[in-house]
């Protein structure tokens, strides 16, 4: 019972930081990546054992998506 609605919590709030992310929030994709880098990068490594290649593949793949990430520090 417990498990299921921290699932479904968890779902919600992806849900609310997409919907953010696409208004403008550029914290909100923060967000979104950091919590879920570790199960996109164990994914792509499943295709792909050339740990170099999925890195750069990540790195493109965020910047297709939020291209102005490296100038806001």
């Amino acid at each position: 019972m417990f498990i299921g609605l921290a699932m479904s919590f968890e779902a919600g709030n992806d849900i609310l930081l997409w919907r953010r992310f696409q208004v403008g929030d550029s914290g909100a994709f923060d967000q979104l990546v950091t919590q879920h880098y570790g199960l996109m990068y164990n994914n792509a490594i499943k295709f792909s054992k050339d740990r170099a290649f999925v890195a750069m593949i990540d790195e493109s793949a965020i910047n297709m998506v939020q291209p102005d990430r490296g100038q806001r520090e």
